[in-house]
């Protein structure tokens, strides 16, 4: 195995989120808009998935070391949204056939969803049974229940109305809906050429600078490949979030780390995250202060950027 292919395996089993909840996240964490029927009246924990298909290495590195663990309150309860198992397929098609705003992302966040339940791999689903196993029977219950229903709704959903996603992905994007330039691009994957995309840099630079952490993490993968795409300055500050993001996770790892070999890999990994050498370190810090004053609940920082 390559040495990259290693630490991307290694780094991935450090932290795995369960399917169930990486699924939610795909249908709540792009919007603030819940669907209708699907009220969730104890909060979820918010996980931001990192890209589907990673522009990098080394991006795929820190987005998977950065993943948390799901931790569910024990009064958690879900109120289950009626057996209609053809809704999301439904709502697919309406949005499909409609020019309405805002249907275009909805639709999106549906099939994400669907994608994201599907190819979890049989690790997170483990990891899933496992944390369930800790709740209360209530909760537990409640939750194998909702994950039942949204399993069935997703196998309504058919190949055709799932083709339709780059398609919608490109609605939302023209809308200026937040977060729908990220899902764009991994939506496309190895297939995005920014070139035939003229609104996707805008669109993830705006809303990385709002504060959203996965146009950040799609932002910086597309950064490493092309450097060109943002200053200096700006790609300084686009790192220090993504430290202020991954540094703690990173922190514990490489204090936690025996292997000498492997540390190093971290210890390169977390340089990683140092602003270009062009770069003022003043307007970096200032582009970032921005940045974190949009966020409605600042990361604490670590105890300085690696140095």
């Amino acid at each position: 195995m390559k040495p990259g292919v290693q630490r991307l395996a290694w780094l991935a089993g450090v932290a795995c989120v369960g399917a169930l909840a990486f699924a939610v996240s795909q249908w709540r964490g792009d919007s603030d808009a819940v669907p209708p029927q699907a009220a969730v009246p104890a909060p979820l924990p918010s996980v931001v998935p990192a890209p589907a298909v990673p522009v990098d290495e080394a991006s795929a590195a820190t987005a998977a070391a950065s993943v948390p663990t799901v931790a569910m309150p024990a009064s958690a309860v879900l109120r289950l949204p009626p057996a209609d198992v053809s809704r999301l397929q439904r709502d697919i098609q309406l949005a499909i056939g409609s020019d309405q705003r805002g249907k275009a992302g909805e639709a999106a966040r549906h099939i994400k969803m669907c994608l994201a339940l599907e190819r979890a791999p049989e690790r997170s689903r483990q990891r899933t049974e496992d944390m369930l196993r800790h709740m209360p029977e209530a909760a537990r219950s409640a939750m194998r229940a909702f994950n039942q229903q949204l399993v069935a709704s997703c196998q309504a959903v058919d190949a055709a109305s799932r083709e339709q996603l780059v398609p919608l992905l490109r609605r939302s994007l023209a809308e200026g809906d937040k977060g729908a330039a990220a899902g764009l691009v991994q939506a496309l994957g190895k297939d995005v050429n920014l070139a035939d995309e003229p609104g996707v840099i805008p669109a993830l630079r705006r809303d990385a600078w709002d504060c959203d952490s996965t146009s950040q993490s799609v932002l910086s993968s597309l950064v490493r490949r092309d450097p060109r795409l943002l200053t200096p300055n700006e790609t300084g500050a686009l790192r220090e979030q993504m430290y202020l993001s991954d540094g703690p996770s990173l922190e514990r790892v490489i204090r936690a780390e025996g292997d000498p070999k492997r540390k190093a890999i971290l210890e390169q990994l977390k340089a990683s995250y140092q602003p270009p050498p062009e770069a003022d370190p003043a307007e970096v810090a200032r582009i970032s202060a921005d940045i974190q004053s949009r966020c409605q609940t600042k990361p604490t920082a670590p105890a300085g950027l690696p140095g």
